[in-house]
């Protein structure tokens, strides 16, 4: 469906787009961020990255991404600016009752063993921490799991929850979300936890002061030396956080989290994480929930040796999953599957099928860019960053086949006034002509929403419809991203300009 957009290009003038961050500036990027947060950023996120970083050079007036970068990395930029720079690279996303699992761990093991202890003599206290809280959605979440299992029975609960990014912080602090990210909760809980916005707000709930109390926010960065944490907590959920950290850096930080746990305290992690290089430290039970080993003795033992070679092979056989957010872009040539999940985007896969080289892009055509012309050099920059990372793997132009796919209103060519997809679909189909690159297959789906897994080492697709929460995230990735890529239009006159 169209939203207005506040602001629109005078007829006939072309919707800039934001600078290219050029490829000696994205390595200077990825140097910098990885330096002052252990983030490791890798190419998917590159056109997301041009157009946040656009704003910051407009906001300290900066010519361009090379003398912004300089001087953030000299250290002449205040720290203000530092926290602003981190805040533009991260990754916010979450959900109430995200990986639901986790949840039914606390209610049904950790706070039955708490309180057994309690009964026992411990005192009827509760500690978790949710390391890169984001918006706040997992600390509420704990905050109201307690509050149903421990509310008037005089426990002393309380919640941590941190993140680098102050923006999402003070979003967290606020407590306060539209009514399609509760679409999940189950009504008697949403009238137990959140109070319902009136007039303006009418679509909007806020936590209650009994689930906010029990929640403290903080900034913290994972790879400062000192975090100036006391406590020792019963559960620590860190999840979907690794994945941005090379493997250097994740055993740096479990280390960290191990000496922050009680004894038999729990460690959480996201479903494409795994502790298992750190056995010694941690032992793993079902559902990526760990449990703190109380020493630190030797991990255990190898499997026996007539089991090794075929344990080695199916190890290297398995391919490695890679998950692709909107505007992003992944390839490889060693075994590799990347998932994608869109509405209004188009899946593009390219493979080269003698090198075995492949990868995936998920590319859509903001709202906001106005006007074939602009449309045209957007979607062409998006192509030309597929291409340029399958060539990076070895790939060769001249070979490349491509898959493309894409949800319900995406099938090209698009009529006048005709939906977003449609129109993105379109221009990447004239582009790939124009640059004779066939296309062998298309998969123009009548589902709203999809789920695409490319494997990139032999161009194997496979596509399923998704529906419930699964669409709706992919719905609000979209729309954040459509939000994020914004051409320029501040400098365009105000009389110029007209509210739609």
């Amino acid at each position: 469906m169209s939203r207005p957009h506040e602001l629109r290009q005078p007829l006939g003038v072309p919707a800039p787009l934001p600078p290219q961050l050029a490829e000696a500036d994205f390595e200077a990027l990825r140097a910098l961020v990885h330096g002052l947060s252990g983030i490791s950023l890798n190419d998917a996120r590159r056109t997301l990255l041009e157009a946040r970083l656009s704003r910051r050079l407009r906001a300290t007036g900066k010519p361009n991404f090379a003398d912004y970068l300089a001087w953030v990395a000299a250290g002449a930029a205040p720290e203000d600016e530092v926290r602003e720079l981190l805040n533009c690279v991260t990754t916010n996303k979450t959900d109430f009752f995200r990986e639901p699992h986790h949840f039914e761990f606390l209610r049904r093991t950790m706070f039955p063993e708490l309180e057994r202890r309690a009964r026992a003599g411990a005192p009827k206290r509760l500690r978790m921490w949710s390391a890169a809280c984001s918006s706040g959605e997992e600390a509420y979440t704990l905050a109201m799991c307690a509050r149903e299992h421990f509310e008037g029975q005089g426990w002393d609960v309380q919640i941590l929850a941190t993140d680098i990014d102050t923006d999402v912080l003070a979003r967290a602090k606020a407590g306060v979300y539209p009514a399609e990210r509760l679409a999940n909760l189950a009504p008697e809980a949403l009238e137990r936890h959140f109070l319902r916005g009136k007039g303006r707000w009418s679509e909007h709930f806020k936590v209650r002061p009994e689930v906010a109390s029990l929640v403290s926010f903080e900034r913290l960065n994972f790879v400062d030396s000192e975090w100036g944490l006391k406590t020792r907590f019963d559960a620590i959920l860190c999840r979907n956080v690794v994945i941005y950290f090379d493997r250097r850096t994740q055993e740096r930080l479990f280390r960290r989290l191990h000496a922050r746990l009680g004894e038999e305290g729990y460690l959480m992690v996201g479903h494409s994480e795994n502790l298992h290089f750190l056995g010694e430290l941690f032992e793993a039970l079902p559902s990526t929930v760990y449990r703190r080993r109380a020493t630190t003795g030797a991990p255990a033992a190898p499997a026996p040796r007539a089991h090794r070679a075929e344990t080695k092979s199916k190890a290297k056989a398995a391919p490695a999953l890679h998950e692709l957010e909107v505007g992003g872009v992944f390839a490889s040539g060693s075994p590799s599957a990347v998932r994608a999940r869109l509405s209004d985007s188009v899946a593009v896969g390219l493979f080269d099928p003698r090198a075995n080289v492949g990868g995936l892009g998920l590319v859509l055509l903001p709202e906001s860019v106005d006007g074939d012309s602009a449309s045209q050099r957007f979607v062409a920059r998006a192509m030309k960053r597929v291409i340029e990372a399958v060539a990076k793997r070895g790939g060769e132009r001249r070979r490349l086949k491509a898959t493309l796919v894409g949800a319900a209103g995406s099938s090209p060519p698009p009529a006048r006034g005709s939906s977003t997809p449609s129109r993105t679909a379109a221009w990447i189909v004239k582009f790939l002509a124009q640059e004779s690159i066939a296309v062998a297959q298309t998969r123009w789906s009548a589902e709203t929403a999809l789920e695409v897994l490319f494997q990139t080492h032999d161009g194997a697709l496979r596509v399923r419809g998704v529906a419930g929460e699964a669409a709706a995230r992919a719905r609000r990735a979209e729309r954040q991203y459509g939000d994020e890529i914004v051409p320029n239009t501040a400098s365009a006159p105000a009389s110029d300009s007209t509210a739609s």
